[in-house]
């Protein structure tokens, strides 16, 4: 079984933690948005070097008024290998996502599905293999692993109940779980659910939905 952990929810001393973040000191260090990695990711025809930099430089914010300085600034910001999770100050609120014409002008749930999970997804796919079958090897010889990253809860009776809820930002945790959820057959949140560790409500857990 798969349960979360955080900074305001800490695994139990001597457990088994993967830390997914920026900040591990370990093989989980490659599995954050934030790093860069040997070739660039590619989505919509752009090359973006950094899951994180694809997320937030895609955001039009009030200050953008013109579209060619626009597309300057997130050009830049996929170019950089390094993540910039606030590349307009913590609390900037965005206005909307874009990345092609196609797709047009996207919500907060709409971008987190057309931009954040396929960027990540690719970037488990084509340079953390190795990290992933270390991680479902935990899983399948451990009764409970911990994920540890900053945005994450023990409140969400599916992944697509995360995805869709515009109260909490999400964290790659929710995006991984799923992830490894596809290669294995497993459903973790339904198992996290039905365990001790549950903090939210399955009875309520479809009202919160937005699309």
């Amino acid at each position: 079984m798969i349960v979360f952990a955080s900074p305001k929810k800490q695994a139990p001393k001597g457990s088994i933690i993967i830390n997914c973040t920026s900040i591990s000191s370990d093989w989980g260090r490659n599995l954050s948005p934030m790093l860069s990695n040997s070739a660039p990711l590619n989505l919509y025809g752009y090359n973006i070097q950094t899951v994180e930099n694809g997320w937030q430089y895609s955001r039009i914010y009030e200050t953008h008024n013109d579209f060619a300085q626009w597309d300057i600034w997130r050009k830049e910001g996929y170019a950089n290998p390094k993540g910039n999770r606030y590349p307009m100050g913590k609390g900037a609120k965005p206005l909307c996502s874009y990345i092609c014409k196609t797709l047009g002008k996207l919500d907060w749930v709409e971008s987190r599905k057309k931009i954040y999970l396929p960027l990540y997804f690719q970037k488990l796919e084509r340079f953390c293999w190795e990290e992933i079958q270390k991680c479902i090897k935990l899983i399948e010889s451990e009764p409970i692993v911990y994920l540890w990253d900053f945005d994450v809860s023990n409140d969400f009776a599916s992944f697509d109940v995360a995805l869709n809820n515009t109260n909490r930002s999400l964290g790659h945790g929710y995006l991984l779980v799923d992830y490894l959820a596809r290669l294995t057959g497993k459903d973790f949140y339904k198992e996290l659910s039905e365990s001790s560790h549950f903090t939210g409500s399955t009875t309520n857990a479809n009202d919160i939905i937005s699309g």
